[in-house]
């Protein structure tokens, strides 16, 4: 692809030479706001959410409580080259969407080094707190975005090895938080989804403390969100960047064995392709971990016994955007943010108001150091034939 770039006001736009498109990303950054910007660049990047949102608002844009959402619909429009109802500039627009989101989040001091993780998770809760307030739901229609396109159900499955009684856990969540322990994406999802761990309670059925448990997934969102942990407190409970090397995938192929139980289905197992070597074991979590654990809630509890298999189910994602944090420190550092586009196929990177083409290839190999956030979208899913039986 033949480019150019060139300087337009506060943002720089490369302009494809085959069709003229201009491709305005840029954000402004106002002081300390590049987390901001990489953040809603990220969730700009997943366009079937976007124009879900976008067609919900066309009836709600004059709406108080849709403030907040009418904001970062027209910076989606925008971007897109769509008509926004009214005379404004991005820039007021963006600044707009920060003040709203000030008003609704006033301990949250905007100018602080604050982290990415938490002001995405924010924004996701406070369009979907938006979203309630006009009556939008996630099991009718109107069906809220939010819930349909970002949510993860996870279940934890414990069981006791003297008795056998097994218990299931749902939990809901927005992300997963992946500890830097391998290293490749891929590898670290594995283990999150497939190790067995003890767990220090007593069994309710035998009250024998012989227990252990797993995570897996009960659904699976259209966009997977994945959180490196590069953040940790040291030994002095100092807050460190971890600058492990992590290889992220292109493209990631998620099996899940759906297995039933008394006329009850369930998603027993998930195993992930490609594997690779191993890191040492980090031993802190982040403080971002722990600032944004709230997002993450049960749903409700069941109890299964033996279990046939019904079939595995896979569904592949692709890598469409990817939030880095560059610097060595945990609190002196700068957020960009890396993304694709459908219409024209192609990554750029965008650096605040500065947005530069870029490759797959080059984010994978670059980013390997910085890679904080990573968005991936579902792009098939599918069932294949097993007929196993286990218990």
């Amino acid at each position: 692809m033949k480019s150019q770039t060139t300087s337009g006001g506060n943002m720089m736009i490369s302009t494809n030479m085959s069709d003229c498109k201009q491709i305005s990303f840029g954000l402004p950054n106002f002081g300390n706001t590049c987390y901001i910007n990489s953040s809603l660049q990220f969730l700009l990047t997943a366009e079937a959410f976007c124009k879900e949102l976008s067609n919900l608002m066309d009836n709600c844009m004059d709406r108080p409580q849709a403030k907040f959402l009418r904001c970062f619909v027209n910076l989606w429009r925008m971007r897109n080259n769509l008509d926004v109802q009214g005379q404004i500039h991005k820039d007021n627009l963006l600044m707009d969407l920060i003040n709203e989101f000030i008003g609704l989040n006033p301990s949250f001091a905007i100018s602080d080094r604050n982290s990415a993780l938490t002001f995405l998770c924010q924004c996701l809760k406070q369009m979907e707190e938006a979203g309630q307030m006009m009556g939008w739901k996630n099991n009718s229609t109107p069906i809220y975005p939010v819930g349909s396109n970002f949510k993860i159900t996870m279940k934890k499955v414990t069981t006791c090895s003297r008795c056998g009684f097994q218990q299931n856990i749902l939990k809901e969540m927005n992300y997963i938080s992946l500890p830097l322990v391998h290293n490749s994406v891929d590898q670290c999802l594995s283990s999150i989804v497939n190790n067995r761990q003890p767990l220090q309670d007593k069994c309710q059925m035998c009250q024998k403390q012989t227990v252990n448990y797993y995570w897996t997934f009960h659904s699976l969102p259209k966009f997977l969100i994945l959180y490196l942990q590069r953040e940790a407190l040291n030994k002095n409970s100092k807050l460190i960047k971890l600058n492990n090397p992590v290889a992220i995938q292109p493209q990631l192929k998620i099996n899940t064995r759906t297995q039933s139980c008394n006329g009850h289905m369930y998603q027993q197992s998930v195993y992930l392709l490609s594997l690779s070597q191993i890191y040492k074991p980090q031993k802190e979590n982040s403080k971002a971990e722990a600032r944004n654990k709230g997002n993450n809630k049960p749903v409700r509890e069941s109890h299964t016994d033996t279990m046939k298999d019904e079939g595995e189910s896979k569904s592949t994602y692709r890598l469409i955007s990817v939030i880095n944090y560059i610097g060595r420190k945990a609190n002196d550092g700068h957020f960009l943010t890396d993304c694709f586009t459908k219409n024209p196929p192609q990554w750029w990177t965008c650096n605040d108001e500065f947005i530069t083409l870029t490759t797959e290839k080059e984010v994978v190999q670059k980013r390997l150091l910085n890679a904080y956030l990573l968005l991936y979208e579902r792009v098939n899913s599918g069932r294949s034939s097993f007929s196993s039986v286990g218990s």
